[in-house]
């Protein structure tokens, strides 16, 4: 939005060239409708939210340009998209404080008012540019702060964490009638600098070809990113899917396929 509607659209306008699907943003109200996406015979909604947008505001009558955090529109969203055919709901929320890798009490109070309804099965986080915990609120899984992806923040100009990310891996289940978490572990990624390219931590540490300081840089990531998380989600047994090969043709970064 600090580029106004020809932003919103303009972004749409090329994320739809390469191929991705996007929730959050839209140019029209049929287009601002839950996203539902088939995933091995699977029907995920995807919904996206943010706190806010920087100062900007929405155009008085689009509503639908931008999606803000509101409890019950989110709800309402959720329970529209169970309609519609949704089998599993994952919310993304664009929240936090940056640079805290604690979530904020506001945070911890609206995944709990968003979990304790049936119709959300799932929360990813981010905005606060450094990986924040993954925990279990009314049986349910939030991952508050997924850390950087694509990012030109590093040690040079903010804290050392901003070079930290990570991937989720979801296992869904049947039980009881409904689709559920089964299985959530994640992989811990360092954004390396100035090649942007975004590292899976365990292999880029396993190789050969990272230096003395590159490899201080991965261990100190690792740290920092397993400590943020805590106990409650464990890292992957195995970086399955995901590959740094840096003596090819190029590097392959395929991230690990949702079950």
């Amino acid at each position: 939005m600090d580029q106004g509607i020809a932003g919103v659209a303009g972004t749409l306008a090329v994320l739809g060239r390469a191929g991705l699907h996007h929730a959050g943003t839209a140019r029209s109200p049929r287009e601002a409708r839950p996203r539902i996406l088939t995933v091995r015979r699977v029907r995920v909604a995807v919904l996206s939210y943010t706190y806010g947008l920087n100062g900007f505001r929405l155009p008085h009558g689009r509503p639908w340009l931008v999606n803000l955090v509101s409890p019950g529109r989110i709800l309402a969203d959720a329970r529209a998209a169970r309609r519609a055919g949704s089998q599993f709901t994952v919310v993304f929320l664009h929240w936090g404080q940056e640079y805290r890798s604690a979530p904020t009490r506001a945070q911890r109070a609206l995944a709990r008012r968003l979990l304790a309804d049936p119709g959300i099965d799932l929360i990813v986080g981010h905005h606060a540019h450094v990986v924040q915990p993954i925990r279990r609120v009314h049986g349910k899984w939030v991952a508050f702060g997924m850390g950087n992806s694509l990012s030109a923040q590093s040690a040079a100009c903010c804290p050392a964490a901003t070079q930290d990310g990570m991937l989720l891996r979801v296992t869904v289940v049947p039980k009881a009638g409904r689709l559920v978490v089964g299985k959530l572990d994640y992989v811990p990624t360092w954004v390396e600098h100035p090649s942007d390219r975004i590292l899976p931590v365990r292999p880029a540490l396993a190789g050969r070809s990272a230096g003395p300081a590159a490899r201080a840089m991965l261990r100190a990531s690792l740290r920092r990113t397993t400590d943020a998380i805590g106990p409650a989600a464990r890292p992957a047994t195995s970086d399955g899917g995901v590959h740094d090969d840096r003596h090819g043709q190029g590097n392959r970064r395929d991230a690990p396929t949702p079950g």
